[in-house]
C-alpha cells in the first residue's frame, strides 16, 4: 500500500536525477514489523550481494522496453514434477540487466509504501528455490558474475 506522498516523492526523485529506476523504501507489517532504508546509489557490485531495492520500484519505460522486461527464463523446478515450474526473482534479474546496461538506480531514504509480511508467501515460495533462480541470474549475467 502506497503511503500519502509517494508518487509524488518518487516523481520528484525523477526530476531531480533522471535516474532509470527509483527504489523507495518501505515498512513491513504482519509478521515482521520494521522499516527497510535501502541503499541511496546502489551498483551493480551491490546486488551482487542480494536484491537491494523491492519490485515496488519506478522504472522508465525507454529503460525497461530497452531490457525487455522481465526474464521468462526465471523459474524453477517444483521438486517432484518437472512440468510444474514456479517463478521468481524476476525483478532481481531485472535489476542486473539494467545495470549492465548503464542505467541508474537511486532510492529514496524515507519508507513510502508498506509492505504485508506472512507465512507462506510468494518470496518465502521463491526463497526455497535460491540457489536455482540465482544460478539462472549468474548464467544469464556473466558481466555481473565474471568469476561464475
Amino acid at each position: 500500500m502506497l503511503l500519502p506522498n509517494c508518487v509524488e516523492e518518487v516523481i520528484k526523485k525523477i526530476e531531480e536525477t533522471d535516474a532509470d529506476v527509483v527504489g523507495i523504501s518501505f515498512k513491513t507489517f504482519g509478521r515482521d514489523n520494521q522499516d527497510i532504508i535501502l541503499m541511496e546509489h546502489p551498483t551493480l557490485q551491490d546486488f551482487r550481494g542480494g536484491n537491494r531495492i523491492a519490485y515496488c520500484s519506478a522504472i522508465k519505460r525507454s529503460a525497461l522496453v530497452e531490457a525487455g522486461g522481465y526474464s521468462s527464463r526465471m523459474v524453477a523446478n517444483i521438486p517432484g514434477n518437472p512440468v510444474i515450474r514456479w517463478g521468481g526473482y524476476e525483478d532481481f534479474a531485472l535489476w542486473f540487466d539494467l545495470l549492465e546496461r548503464g542505467k541508474t538506480i537511486v532510492c529514496l531514504q524515507d519508507p513510502l509504501w508498506l509492505y504485508r509480511t506472512a507465512d507462506g508467501t510468494m518470496i518465502q515460495t521463491a526463497q526455497a528455490h535460491h540457489a536455482e533462480l540465482m544460478g539462472q541470474i549468474i548464467q544469464d549475467h556473466p558481466i555481473a558474475f565474471p568469476n561464475a
